[in-house]
């Protein structure tokens, strides 16, 4: 009997999948976050590296400090495409901080990632990309400033939780010649 590589990879995704639980950053508009969308997007732009920086503030003229705040930012960069005749290592960094309410409900994340691009067809440019991520996130809430009858009523309370988040993706494409 010869061994079947693709039901062998497809149960082998499925088992991550039910062991995996999640929720992700996400954006509205995504695509002015490709390093939250896919790892293997890291590096998939033309030009030397890219930036990517969102600010936003919800409620504010209703509930004043206390606002809902989020700030994120993302740098990422191809390297060694000369030497390596077009393929290319990519590498970016990524922050993210959101803060929330009167408790100050925050979430930190730095993350890094690193891809590697490989063109399979350069007289049809097809190319396939491979990411990985890893970020560190940090989840906080102040409880000082809850407004309870009595502070009994949120037994063993954790204000402090971090983690580590691991991530890979794949990126397949075709970008048609130029006329």
């Amino acid at each position: 009997m010869k061994f079947n590589y693709k039901i062998f990879f497809v149960i082998l995704m499925l088992g991550f999948t039910q062991k995996s639980k999640a929720q992700d950053v996400h954006f509205s508009q995504h695509y002015l976050s490709p390093l939250n969308i896919n790892p293997a997007l890291v590096g998939q732009f033309d030009g030397c590296i890219r930036f990517n920086t969102s600010y936003r503030s919800q409620w504010s003229s209703v509930i004043g400090s206390s606002a809902f705040k989020t700030t994120s930012f993302s740098a990422d960069a191809q390297l060694l495409k000369e030497p390596l005749n077009g393929n290319f290592i990519g590498a970016g960094i990524n922050f993210y901080s959101d803060k929330a309410g009167d408790l100050a409900y925050g979430t930190q994340i730095i993350g890094f990632n690193l891809g590697y691009c490989q063109v399979l067809n350069r007289k049809k440019p097809l190319t396939l990309a491979a990411g990985f991520h890893i970020s560190d996130w940090s989840k906080k809430i102040d409880i000082s400033n809850a407004k309870l009858d009595n502070i009994n009523d949120i037994p063993n309370l954790t204000t402090n939780v971090s983690f580590l988040d691991f991530g890979t993706g794949l990126f397949l494409y075709h970008q048609p010649l130029k006329w």
